[in-house]
């Protein structure tokens, strides 16, 4: 046994090996967040800051094997911090060091002796500001982790800085604990949701592209395959005004803002595509998913996505619309989350799994999973929103860009979402701000433009009745 295997609460971490979430190539996700530093900081403190945060978020010290067999370990990284000086320059040659940098950094993660987290300080000489990036992989954390992450390293910091004692508060559940919670779910809750799944079997269908020649098949599965060409992109945005109104007209109805945001979707590409019946992936934080498990502060890779089927009559009124979509998904246990965690048991032959899960059950479920659908991914509130008088304040979205992990280019094998279609949707600023992601080889930008149009224009909608009734 190696010298610095750990085993966490007793418990060997080989569950993460099938968990749902980490069944993606391994070199090839991260989620990076670059930080623009007010005042600049000491590296003697930050370096202990860091370190306390692989201290305290044990999930940090994972290591995974040469076999993807995974432990934490009691280690620490001897330079928990990448302290790069950049000497005085244009801003047009600081980024160009910084993206240097970054593409070694990237180049690290293919060696899996080393953490799977990178914190980088660049300290730019005779500028008001630094820069501070953080690059966690996708095993550890999601994007409600990297909140969780920056300001807990702000807090262990500032405590340094006033000669205190760092403290945070009390831990909520580890993430074994909410794999486990998972586990339970999957081999307890799950097989009553089985009836579910073999209906919708009856009603997937090949989703419309405008260029339905350049469809991928693959010709063993049948399984339609995801484009490899880049994704163009459509943004738009709801103003501040708009936002409000429409948060109150969900609040008055019983309803969420997710519910009303699927509402604007079903409806804009139900209208497009002239039936009544949609499929959409959506992802979840995942921290509300269990009312007996509290990772409301855990970091990890949490969130999750489901199968979600709609059916609407397409001369519903705006409040009729909101309310089928939100007894809709009512309807469904636990968000449906369950069809990817079961594919990923199915798939890595997870012997419980066998016990209920028959052979023709795990066909119906890949033919589901693998059917063509479209990705919505509400964000929630864009939790990084610091104040210009805090020490960090997120940098602007080209420095975001600098850092974006563009230097490992690699196939992606295995399990994959085949959605051509994509939308994301975030509040910042008070404002909901809508991003379209599409393959322009599948789609035209005038059938996205028309789309996105469509959806504001039922959120505006259902704007209106609120006002109405009041």
């Amino acid at each position: 046994m190696r010298k610095d295997l750990q085993l966490l609460d007793g418990k060997n971490l080989s569950f993460l090996d099938s968990h749902a979430s980490l069944r993606y190539p391994f070199h090839h996700r991260y989620v990076v967040e670059m930080h623009r530093v007010q005042q600049k900081m000491d590296q003697a403190l930050l370096t202990s800051a860091v370190r306390f945060l692989f201290t305290f978020h044990d999930i940090l010290r994972l290591r995974v094997a040469a076999d993807e067999s995974t432990w934490i370990t009691p280690l620490l990284p001897d330079e928990p911090v990448v302290w790069v000086n950049i000497p005085a320059a244009s801003e047009e040659e600081q980024q160009q060091s910084m993206r240097t940098v970054m593409k070694d950094i990237y180049q690290t993660f293919l060696d899996k002796s080393e953490f799977l987290s990178r914190f980088v300080y660049f300290h730019c000489e005779n500028s008001h500001y630094d820069f501070f990036c953080m690059v966690i992989h996708h095993i550890l954390a999601d994007g409600y982790s990297m909140y969780i992450l920056s300001h807990d390293l702000l807090r262990v910091y500032l405590q340094l800085c006033r000669n205190q004692l760092p403290h945070l508060a009390v831990k909520t559940a580890s993430f074994y604990e909410f794999t486990e919670r998972i586990r339970r779910y999957l081999y307890q809750e799950f097989p009553a949701e089985l009836e579910h799944w073999r209906s919708l079997a009856l009603r997937t269908k090949p989703f419309p592209v405008d260029y339905p020649e350049k469809r991928m098949v693959n010709p063993v599965t049948g399984e339609t395959n995801v484009q490899l060409s880049l994704p163009r992109k459509i943004s738009l945005a709801l103003d501040e005004m708009e936002t409000r109104s429409l948060l109150s007209a969900v609040s008055a109805a019983g309803s969420s803002l997710e519910d009303a945001l699927l509402a604007g979707l079903v409806k804009a590409l139900t209208s497009w595509m002239g039936q009544s019946d949609l499929h959409v992936y959506t992802i979840n934080n995942g921290r509300t998913l269990f009312q007996d498990i509290d990772v409301s502060n855990t970091v990890g890779y949490i969130a999750l996505g489901a199968w979600q089927y709609f059916s609407l009559h397409p001369e519903l009124s705006s409040k009729e619309l909101l309310s089928s979509i939100s007894a809709q998904r009512n309807r469904i246990p636990y968000k449906s989350v369950g069809l990817s965690l079961a594919i990923n048991c199915a798939e890595h032959r997870q012997s419980l799994w066998s016990q209920f899960c028959t052979d023709e059950d795990k066909a119906i479920l890949r033919e589901v999973y693998f059917s063509d659908n479209i990705l919505f991914n509400y964000l929630g509130k864009e939790f990084h929103a610091f104040t210009k008088k805090d020490l960090f304040l997120r940098a602007e979205q080209r420095y975001q860009d600098l850092v974006a992990p563009v230097a490992i280019e690699q196939t992606i094998v295995g399990l994959q979402r085949p959605c051509k279609l994509s939308l994301v949707v975030v509040m910042r600023d008070h404002q909901l701000f809508f991003t379209w992601e599409y393959e322009g080889t599948l789609y035209r930008t005038s059938t996205i433009e028309s789309l996105a149009q469509v959806q504001i224009n039922t959120l505006r909608a259902i704007c209106s009745f609120s006002r109405r009734e009041a």
